[in-house]
């Protein structure tokens, strides 16, 4: 098994993560969009961390793993919105020091996501990078 590698920016505030995945993921918070691909239901929420291969979404309430999801990621200054689908594959449950209610941490793999979108996400990944490794 890959070691995980964690890198802290200057202020230490932010983290790359460098998994055992193929694509770099990001720690930072984007805006998403999601409901259930068999349901109605539409939640906002942000991710822990994004990549070209998925995300780490952070919900309210309990997802399963395997669920599919619908996905509109709103990356920042780049619109339109991403629109995929994506599989849960892991879910973790913590909750806030200052909250007696639990959160979750859903690890989400694309599965339908173009080509055109995954690269936009690696470019905003990389250009976010690199304005916090120079300071911008």
């Amino acid at each position: 098994m890959a070691n995980s590698n964690t890198g802290e920016n200057q202020n230490g505030t932010d983290r790359l993560v460098e998994e055992r995945r193929k694509f770099i993921r990001l720690s930072i918070d984007v805006q998403i969009n999601y409901s259930v691909l068999s349901q109605a239901d539409q939640h906002r929420s942000i991710t822990k961390n994004i990549g070209e291969g998925g995300i780490c979404l952070v919900t309210d309430g309990p997802l399963n793993a395997g669920t599919l999801l619908k996905l509109e990621i709103i990356l920042p200054e780049d619109p339109p919105p991403i629109q995929t689908v994506g599989k849960i594959v892991w879910i973790k449950t913590f909750s806030l020091a200052n909250e007696n209610r639990p959160r979750y941490e859903a690890g989400v793999q694309f599965i339908n996501i173009s080509e055109r979108d995954q690269l936009r996400i690696g470019k905003y990944v990389f250009s976010v990078r690199a304005a916090r490794s120079t300071g911008i």
